[in-house]
């Protein structure tokens, strides 16, 4: 058997960081968090087929 890079060095062999979001990603996170407080605030759809014909309808 092979012995395990991860025991040979003591650790993974890469950095491991988490990245920070932009400003898009934070905008759409807290908007997310609005919709989950108060979601009689939005409009629900029964299917995805629902929401195509909505946006089609629109174009």
């Amino acid at each position: 058997m092979l012995p395990c890079s991860v025991v040979i060095h003591d650790g993974i062999l890469f950095e491991v960081k988490r990245q920070t979001p932009n400003e898009e990603t934070k905008a759409a996170l807290s908007e997310y968090e609005e919709m989950k407080k108060n979601p009689e605030n939005y409009k629900r759809y029964e299917s995805f087929r629902e929401v195509l014909d909505e946006v089609f309808a629109d174009a």
